[in-house]
């Protein structure tokens, strides 16, 4: 799944990336990296912090860089 933060209205899902009722969600799955990660730039994120080694994803498809 993917969610979406907002000072406002808090956490909100936006999408489902891989179903896990679909014969290929392992596959699906492993093109993605859970975690928190920037919008603008796809860095996994701690809290607020730049993750040292973490995750980079692709902002745009969500999938592992």
């Amino acid at each position: 799944m993917l969610a979406e933060t907002n000072p406002a209205l808090g956490i909100f899902i936006t999408n489902v990336l891989c179903s896990p009722k679909a014969d290929d969600f392992s596959a699906c799955e492993s093109q993605y990296a859970r975690g928190k990660f920037q919008a603008i730039n796809g860095l996994g994120l701690t809290g607020v912090n730049i993750k040292a080694g973490g995750a980079r994803i692709d902002p745009v498809t969500y999938k592992k860089r």
